[in-house]
């Protein structure tokens, strides 16, 4: 898979049509971004599955797909094995794509309490494990990483066998995936959610100073944080346009994953102001 993966999230906002879709995602494909982060919530996920149907089945074969599916969902209280393989059934037959290659599991609540996930989780984890390992083994999800909405309750599913890894969040504003750095990880929201405009001059200097990197943009170091860390496999970056697409390619090739550079960035995780 490719360590910069395509987000699909906000297709629809951008007022993309499915050929414009179709042919950003040609040109990911074949400057070696594989890698697509897809969920059936995303306002945008018609355009994308309409997007995937124009795409030769060669290309749609290039895919590695990272896939949002809860189970449970808000509205629901506990973990419901059929229900959980129906929105993965759903996903591939509405994408056309042979199997998921990373499932991003969400153990959900309203309110999102802790000690309540954590209890009910404990009651059907036997459950659950049972379930992941059926799917790999039919070849429908080659994987599965928690997105666990806090550290407390990804530490607490570390022990379930068929989880590869966690999604989360890594940004200067937040810092949730070096929580958990053990373990193989996928990064969400790298820019923030858009708040690298917001980095001052001052926040800038010193920052450049710490990692010893110097003359480069909010937007580099942004990524830096992310690419530098060896654990990171992914970084899911919403892209529209190809000028977009060569940038973000132009950063990862300058950026080598290294433990020690990872170091000075880490100190940053979290650290500015909204």
């Amino acid at each position: 898979m490719s360590r910069i993966a395509l987000g699909t999230m906000r297709f629809a906002e951008k007022s993309m049509r499915a050929k414009e879709v179709s042919s950003l995602i040609e040109y990911c494909l074949k400057a070696g971004v594989t890698s697509l982060h897809a969920s059936h919530e995303y306002e945008s996920y018609q355009l994308f599955c309409s997007a995937l149907s124009q795409l030769s089945q060669a290309d749609r074969a290039k895919i590695d797909s990272i896939v949002k599916v809860s189970g449970p969902h808000f509205d629901e209280s506990t973990f419901c094995k059929s229900t959980f393989e129906y929105r993965i059934d759903q996903f591939l037959k509405e994408t056309g794509l042979e199997h998921i290659d990373v499932c991003q599991w969400m153990w959900r609540l309203n309110p999102l309490d802790d000690d309540l996930r954590i209890e009910r989780y404990d009651s059907q984890s036997q459950q659950i494990e049972e379930c992941f390992a059926e799917l790999k083994q039919s070849g429908k999800v080659k994987s599965f990483m928690c997105f666990p909405y806090s550290a407390r309750f990804m530490r607490h599913v570390i022990p379930n066998s068929q989880l590869d890894g966690h999604i989360n969040y890594l940004n200067f504003w937040e810092s949730d995936a070096v929580d958990v750095e053990e373990m193989s990880t996928v990064v969400l929201r790298p820019l923030g959610a858009g708040k690298v405009s917001s980095i001052t001059a001052s926040d800038l200097n010193e920052l450049e100073k710490s990692v010893g990197v110097y003359d480069r943009s909010p937007l580099f170091h942004s990524f830096a944080l992310s690419l530098s860390a060896p654990f990171v496999k992914n970084i899911v970056v919403s892209m529209s346009t190809t000028a977009q697409v060569d940038d973000i390619l132009s950063i990862e090739e300058s950026v080598v994953p290294s433990e020690s550079l990872h170091m000075k960035y880490k100190a940053f995780a979290g650290a500015f102001k909204s």
